[in-house]
């Protein structure tokens, strides 16, 4: 995915949560705007926590995302 893609789901009004899902299967549910960021260089991105941890991607890792049914709850990253 592209940096525009993932900014384009972010922004998008009104707001859809989804998951992002990484090359080795990881998956990163990201339930409303706030919990995504974009750094500056467009290269990183964070999903945030409901605790203020977060877990920052390389953008070029990220393969898809996926559209959640509704606002699922917050979770840390797992594998499928």
């Amino acid at each position: 995915m592209t940096a525009s893609e993932l900014q384009k789901a972010a922004r998008a009004v009104p707001f859809r949560p989804f998951e992002l899902v990484t090359g080795d299967g990881q998956r990163f549910a990201v339930p409303t705007a706030d919990h995504f960021s974009l750094g500056p260089a467009r290269r990183l991105a964070t999903v945030w926590f409901d605790d203020d941890s977060h877990s920052i991607l390389d953008v070029d890792l990220i393969t898809h995302l996926t559209y959640l049914s509704g606002k699922s709850p917050l979770r840390k990253p797992s594998k499928r």
